[in-house]
């Protein structure tokens, strides 16, 4: 689904992604105890433990002179207070720097920009890497999986305004720039936990290259949204721990206030796969992180972002990435179809699926114990085929075990309880699905003819 990879292509923080926090500076998550105490000289009230800097690549940060936060430039926030937000802007990236470990190897370009300029940014990179065609195609990929209600949806716009309202600030790794929203007066405390975060993005860029880790023409959706909860959770986690270290107890309780608070009008009608998948990577990735031990060292996440995990089986059982052998995907094949289904039908996008997206698939139709039903998964691949109004979605998973593959199985029977059998498939009277069990392997297909699907699953062998 190109909307994987799309959402958020940028490297973002979310104005909701610290509303989860406790008192303690961290996570509503299980955490290890921390083994080594922090060092708290020169920094105003720190609770929070900071990881053992001296076990990542470098200690000693070099910070050249960033871009000044522009004062009156077209599109951007006026900011009377430039200097005194420039100084600062350059002490919160030495101080980050300091905390995360990894010595700056170049100048970051940041700006400060409304919202206004902010959507207009991201309507501009929306333009360059996703068409309307394209959102129309997953909209109707993502239906026919039964992850989101209607096809009509309009995702590119959907995107456009979710990111303009949940996006505080995002490092863009294919400019190395680095952009924040700002209402022009001083830096409030939500901005200065942004830039810090932002700034470890920036800084896991020039140490491990973003661009690399995270491709843009990949069909690996499911590994994509791995990496990115790597990212996001080691970035998240730096930024609270910035916050703690360096912020006053009232700066931070403010901060924590104003995520709280932060608007969600849109972020609400959203579909719910799209609501869980815009926050996975900060949610998912942070329990993944402290699963590293990054609250005692960064050095596990330092080695993670050098051998990033590969499925988000990985992020939700940390274990599975952590121990050794490590649980790795297991190959999976569909046959061609586009002979098999005739003239004018054409294959519109492939990719993987990964036990979050059967997780979701599972509780969103009404399955029990769908945690449990998914957690077996082993690989899923899928194939987008359409003709005109026509549409076909072919999907083949293969499961560690025999009976991990007749649990999820029983799920999927389970989820078409409210829909009418016909012959051996399914029907809501706009979609027909099927199931086939092989072995460990189970092939689901859906599509809006059903004749189409009966030429698709006679293929699966």
């Amino acid at each position: 689904m190109r909307q994987r990879a799309l959402t958020i292509s940028i490297m973002a923080i979310l104005a909701l992604a610290l509303a989860a926090c406790n008192s303690t500076g961290l996570p509503d998550v299980a955490t290890p105890t921390p083994k080594t105490e922090p060092t708290t000289a020169g920094r105003a009230e720190a609770t929070a433990t900071v990881p053992d800097i001296a076990e990542a690549p470098s200690a000693t940060p070099r910070v050249e002179a960033g871009t000044p936060p522009p004062s009156a430039t077209k599109g951007t926030a006026p900011d009377a207070n430039a200097d005194a937000n420039t100084k600062l802007l350059l002490q919160i990236e030495k101080d980050t720097a300091k905390l995360r470990g990894l010595t700056p190897q170049k100048d970051v370009p940041e700006q400060f920009i409304t919202e206004d300029q902010l959507r207009e940014n991201l309507t501009k990179d929306m333009a360059a890497e996703y068409s309307k065609t394209e959102a129309a195609q997953d909209a109707n990929e993502l239906w026919l999986l039964r992850m989101i209600p209607d096809p009509s949806i309009d995702l590119y716009q959907l995107y456009i305004d979710l990111q303009t309202e949940q996006v505080a600030g995002y490092y863009d790794p294919k400019k190395d720039e680095l952009f924040v929203r700002s209402d022009g007066g001083p830096l409030s405390p939500s901005s200065r936990e942004t830039l810090a975060h932002e700034f470890t993005h920036a800084l896991q860029d020039q140490h491990y290259d973003l661009d690399k880790m995270l491709p843009s023409d990949t069909t690996d959706d499911d590994g994509s949204l791995a990496v990115r909860a790597l990212v996001e959770g080691d970035a998240t986690i730096s930024g609270l721990l910035y916050a703690r270290s360096y912020m006053s107890q009232k700066d931070y309780n403010t901060m924590i206030e104003e995520s709280k608070n932060a608007p969600t009008d849109v972020l609400d009608k959203a579909p719910r796969y799209i609501r869980d998948n815009l926050y996975f990577p900060y949610q998912q990735g942070v329990e993944f992180v402290i699963q590293l031990g990054i609250l005692d060292s960064f050095a596990g996440a330092n080695k993670a972002l050098q051998d990033p995990p590969v499925s988000t089986e990985q992020i939700l059982h940390p274990e599975k990435y952590i121990n050794s052998p490590r649980d790795l995907p297991k190959p999976v094949a569909l046959p061609p179809l586009t002979d098999t289904l005739g003239t004018d039908w054409t294959m519109t996008s492939n990719g993987t699926l990964g036990e979050y997206d059967f997780q979701i698939i599972l509780e969103e139709n009404n399955a029990s114990k769908a945690e449990t039903a998914a957690a077996g998964w082993g690989g899923a691949i899928y194939n987008h085929y359409e003709n005109a109004d026509k549409a076909l979605v072919m999907v083949n998973t293969v499961w560690d075990t025999k009976t991990d593959a007749n649990e999820f199985e029983a799920a999927m029977k389970q989820s078409f309880s409210k829909d009418k059998k016909d012959g051996d498939f399914w029907t809501d009277g706009k979609r027909f699905f099927a199931l086939k069990p092989t072995g460990d392997t189970i092939a689901f297909g859906a599509a809006t003819d059903r004749t189409a699907l009966e030429k698709a699953m006679a293929q699966i062998k």
